[in-house]
């Protein structure tokens, strides 16, 4: 009577423990792979944060289209913008690759994203004339002026917003200057957009430190602020370039 009672105590501890064991493993289960009716569920898709008119996504296809931004590229941009997700081109994201080259007395640099979004950065240089109009009613354009460029455009642009100013500046080796910052400006065909900075930075070149001007901007793509940063102008001896 006495073995069986202690062999019972002990099954009864045994069967204690393993209980307490099995549970331990089942709860630990349970938060690796989630109840049974949240595991089989199927995750919502994200709500979308802007809502595109039809003109708003031809704008911005055409735009792209003239940057050589392919169809079905353009496509998941779009599908992307209105789940809330920005085109690396206005996150300040870093380019994969650039293209530089002067098109219609314009310097431009292409700067090409992973997610295969495009920006623009540009500045005007007077043609073998000394003068390069552009199609704009309210500026004369960038003109010479013994060593100096006159008026000249400095600007950033991608699909959905634009921003630029005027600027002089003179090309010298050891010399290089800029001056007159005037007409900062943004516009947004998706959005709106809001100019809080800009100016000369460094009048005139210091040693190897170069004479700049930038204009700072935000924009906006429906409530989502897609753009918040600067670009410019820096002169160094005899040559200039843009940087956002």
């Amino acid at each position: 009577m006495f073995g069986e009672k202690k062999m019972s105590a002990v099954t009864r501890v045994r069967r204690g423990k393993l209980s307490k064991i099995t549970l331990g493993l089942l709860a630990t289960a349970m938060m690796v792979v989630g109840s049974p009716s949240v595991a089989g569920a199927t995750e919502a898709e994200p709500t979308p944060v802007v809502s595109l008119t039809a003109q708003q996504e031809a704008d911005m296809r055409q735009w792209w289209t003239g940057v050589a931004v392919p169809v079905e590229t353009q496509d998941a941009l779009i599908t992307n913008i209105e789940r809330g997700i920005l085109p690396q081109s206005t996150a300040g994201s870093t380019p994969i690759s650039t293209i530089k080259g002067t098109v219609g007395g314009v310097d431009r640099t292409l700067n090409i994203y992973a997610d295969g979004s495009r920006s623009v950065v540009s500045v005007e240089v007077p043609d073998a004339s000394g003068i390069t109009t552009r199609a704009n009613p309210t500026i004369g354009g960038c003109s010479t002026s013994g060593s100096w460029r006159l008026n000249c455009e400095v600007r950033i642009e991608d699909a959905v917003s634009a921003a630029y100013f005027r600027i002089d500046y003179r090309l010298a080796s050891g010399a290089a200057e800029v001056r007159d910052f005037r007409g900062g400006s943004c516009i947004n065909s998706v959005g709106s957009c809001q100019v809080y900075g800009g100016g000369v930075k460094r009048a005139k070149q210091s040693g190897t430190a170069a004479a700049w001007a930038e204009l700072s901007f935000k924009a906006w793509i429906g409530p989502v602020e897609a753009v918040n940063g600067a670009f410019g102008i820096r002169v160094l001896n005899t040559s200039a370039t843009t940087y956002r």
